[in-house]
């Protein structure tokens, strides 16, 4: 019977401990300044709160010419001209009528808008004619790269996309079906024309004097 006492009061005794030892452990926690400054100590340190936001990329426009350029070596063909018949080729005379062509990359209609244009009519974006044929895999369909107008519906415009390291330009077309492809950029020396084709390997092997390029704006 006092064996039973003595543990009975030792257990009475720990459970009146716990809650005044957990008592005085939330008063440290919530312990303030003013606390501090009565029993003569410094302030708490202030507390660090970062008020600095997320920086989010957003796109910029991209100013500057449209080099014509190998992909293979990176050798350049040329600049995009500026002259009375478009810029639908690569300036690479003399002739004082034409001048490398600059332009604007806007990343939010994708569109590339020409500037101090040397070619008269409204169509001062870079893009090409709608076509009737349907490009992509196995196809030898071509569009011309030319100035087109902007938002009509006979022509696309906001068709380009960027890498934002390179410079490289790369089209996105809409065939007339509702297709989507991603085509590529060809060239042909001979008649100075640009052109965007679905299947650049069909459309090399069955058209002469074609051959791939890169597009890209420095």
């Amino acid at each position: 019977m006092q064996r039973f006492a003595v543990v009975l009061f030792a257990l009475v005794a720990l459970f009146a401990i716990v809650p005044s030892s957990a008592s005085a452990l939330s008063r440290v926690k919530r312990e303030t300044n003013a606390d501090r400054f009565a029993r003569g100590l410094p302030p708490m340190p202030p507390t660090r709160r970062s008020t600095a936001k997320r920086q989010q990329n957003s796109p910029v426009p991209r100013s500057g010419r449209i080099q014509v350029r190998d992909p293979g070596n990176g050798n350049p063909h040329g600049y995009i001209h500026n002259g009375p018949s478009g810029p639908g080729g690569v300036n690479r005379n003399n002739n004082p009528d034409y001048t490398d062509l600059n332009v604007i990359y806007n990343p939010a209609e994708k569109s590339i808008y020409c500037l101090g244009a040397h070619f008269s009519g409204n169509g001062l974006y870079l893009g090409a004619p709608d076509s009737s044929d349907l490009l992509g895999d196995h196809s030898t369909a071509f569009v011309v790269v030319t100035n087109v107008e902007k938002d009509i519906s006979t022509a696309q415009t906001g068709i380009w996309t960027i890498d934002t390291v390179t410079g490289k330009l790369t089209a996105i077309w809409v065939n007339y079906d509702g297709s989507i492809v991603t085509v590529s950029s060809v060239y042909h020396r001979g008649n100075n024309v640009l052109a965007l084709v679905g299947d650049p390997d069909d459309f090399i092997s069955q058209n002469h004097g074609w051959q791939l390029v890169d597009l890209i704006i420095i």
